[in-house]
């Protein structure tokens, strides 16, 4: 699926465009590959929660559903989870 949906002839307001655009998969992976190095003592969770309307579309950055974004780092390694509380197939 595309990662933006197209709105007709309007131009896509900011925050569906870009770094900000619509995310349609949930991603989970166990050893993410890092370019430089992750210090071993580096260790613990980041979250960013974020607004991802399902739709693709959503009239302000307020508006629609979201997606939590994590990571963990552990022991030099990562690994990653995107979840939109939906469930999953």
């Amino acid at each position: 699926m595309a990662s933006v949906i197209n709105k007709s002839d309007e131009e896509l307001s900011w925050h569906l465009e870009g770094n900000w655009a619509p995310v349609f998969d949930e991603i989970d992976s166990d050893d993410l590959m890092v370019k430089g190095e992750t210090p071993d003592c580096l260790n613990g969770q980041y979250i960013r929660s974020g607004m991802n309307p399902r739709s693709g579309y959503s009239g302000h950055w307020f508006f629609g559903n979201g997606m939590l974004h994590s990571l963990w780092l552990e022991n030099g390694r990562v690994r990653c989870e995107d979840d939109t509380g939906t469930g999953r197939d």
